[in-house]
């Protein structure tokens, strides 16, 4: 697979069929249980190669926003578990403090 394809599908979760954005999401929620600086490097490193994949990837695509594009997803999942872990009075079992 191509490299920039890989990225912006995250690894063809993209694909997956119905809804390929909701499932970018997800993919990333569990990442959330390591805190908010690891989600804070995360997101900066998914930003940063989505924006170069997204670039590379759409020079080729018929559609100017193809839904099997996901990666923006998985960044926009990963700003807000900088707030969410510190803030929310929810706190998962596995979750340490």
């Amino acid at each position: 697979m191509n490299p920039a394809l890989f990225v912006a599908t995250l690894a063809g979760i993209g694909r997956l069929k119905p809804a390929p954005g909701t499932w970018g999401s997800l993919v990333v929620l569990p990442l959330v249980v390591f805190g908010p600086v690891i989600a804070l490097l995360l997101g900066l490193l998914v930003t940063l190669l989505g924006f170069f994949a997204t670039r590379e990837v759409l020079r080729d695509a018929p559609d100017e926003d193809p839904g099997w594009i996901v990666v923006d997803e998985a960044a926009g999942m990963l700003m807000p578990a900088l707030w969410w872990r510190r803030h929310s009075s929810w706190r998962a079992p596995y979750c340490q403090e």
